[in-house]
């Protein structure tokens, strides 16, 4: 079965007129709920392995959210259109939730490495 690393190639990067983040083939792959201009920044570096210092917080991944534990909404994994549409990879449901998931837990485990729960 697939993972995120067969189908988005980084770098991501955030798209200059929205609140999408693309990879560098210009994929949608997330976009930022409620996550503050400075952590949207810091997101970026740290799935683009650029140091910075990690999330202290405890952040959670569920139906994909990236969520702290007030239950504000960091950023929605998305996307679903690529993996299951006509136009993009024709993917069943299952394997386009299983690539999310494993995009959602890779994220979480530069945001959060010590404190990660999928």
């Amino acid at each position: 079965m697939k993972t995120w690393q067969d189908v988005w190639t980084p770098a991501f990067r955030k798209d200059n007129y929205s609140d999408w983040v693309l990879d560098s083939k210009g994929h949608f792959v997330f976009q930022f709920e409620q996550a503050r201009p400075e952590e949207e920044v810091k997101i970026i570096n740290l799935i683009n392995g650029i140091k910075e210092e990690p999330f202290k917080e405890k952040l959670t991944y569920r139906n994909t959210l990236i969520q702290d534990q007030q239950g504000r909404a960091l950023l929605m994994l998305r996307g679903w259109g690529y993996l299951t549409g006509i136009g993009g990879l024709k993917l069943s449901d299952k394997e386009a939730a299983h690539i999310q998931d494993t995009f959602g837990a890779y994220i979480l485990s530069k945001l959060n490495p010590e404190k990660a729960n999928v």
